[in-house]
C-alpha cells in the first residue's frame, strides 16, 4: 500500500514551533460556584471540597476567596482572611493562592496580590499577612519580598492551622506583612 505524499503522521513532525504571547489580560474578580469546574486545574490537595469550603467562607464574610480570569477562565486563585492567621489575627492574611503552572511569570500572582490588598484597605487596615515555606517555595518568596513583604519576626513554624494537607507533609512556613503606606489627604 502506498502513501500519498501529501499524507504524513504528524508524530514524525522533527520541529517546533515558538512564539510569543502578547500581553494577557487578566480579570481579578471574586470567585462564584461557576468557576469551580473550571478550578479542576488545581489539581493536587486542592480538591473540588476545598474549592467549595472556600466559597462558604465567602459567603458568611469571613473571607473573600477571589480568582484570575483569561477569557472569563480561572487561571489564579487568592484564599484572603479577614481575621488573619492565629499568630497574628488583627490584620487579614493571604492563606493560600496559586496560579495555572504555565501561565506562572505573566504577573496573575502579582495581580491577585495587589487584589487582597486593595480590598484589605477598603476595609481600613493598614497592613496585610500571608505565610511561605522558606525552603520550598523560593519562587513565591521573591516575589512576595519583590512586592514589599517583609519577614514578620516571628520564627518558622510547623502550621497545624492550615486545611489543607501539604502532600509533602512540610507545613513549615515563615510569616510575612506589608505595611500599607498611608493614603495621602
Amino acid at each position: 500500500m502506498k502513501v500519498a505524499e501529501e499524507s504524513y503522521p504528524y508524530s514524525t513532525l522533527t520541529f517546533t514551533t515558538e512564539f510569543v504571547l502578547p500581553r494577557i489580560r487578566v480579570r481579578v474578580r471574586a470567585a462564584t460556584e461557576a468557576d469551580l469546574d473550571a478550578m479542576e486545574w488545581a489539581g493536587g490537595y486542592e480538591s473540588r471540597a476545598t474549592h467549595e469550603d472556600r466559597l462558604d467562607d465567602q459567603e458568611t464574610g469571613s473571607a473573600l476567596y477571589l480568582v484570575a480570569c483569561v477569557n472569563d477562565h480561572p487561571v489564579g486563585y487568592a484564599m484572603l482572611r479577614w481575621a488573619g492567621r492565629p499568630t497574628a489575627p488583627d490584620y487579614p492574611d493571604i492563606e493560600d493562592m496559586g496560579v495555572f503552572p504555565a501561565l506562572r511569570g505573566y504577573g496573575i500572582g502579582t495581580a491577585l496580590i495587589e487584589a487582597c490588598e486593595r480590598v484589605a484597605r477598603e476595609r481600613g487596615h493598614s497592613r496585610i499577612g500571608l505565610a511561605v515555606n522558606p525552603t520550598r517555595n523560593s519562587s513565591a518568596r521573591a516575589l512576595y519580598e519583590r512586592i514589599g513583604f517583609r519577614f514578620s519576626g516571628t520564627s518558622p513554624y510547623h502550621d497545624t492551622t492550615r486545611r489543607i494537607a501539604d502532600p509533602n507533609g512540610d507545613h513549615l512556613v515563615m510569616e510575612m506583612v506589608k505595611e500599607f503606606a498611608p493614603s495621602g489627604g
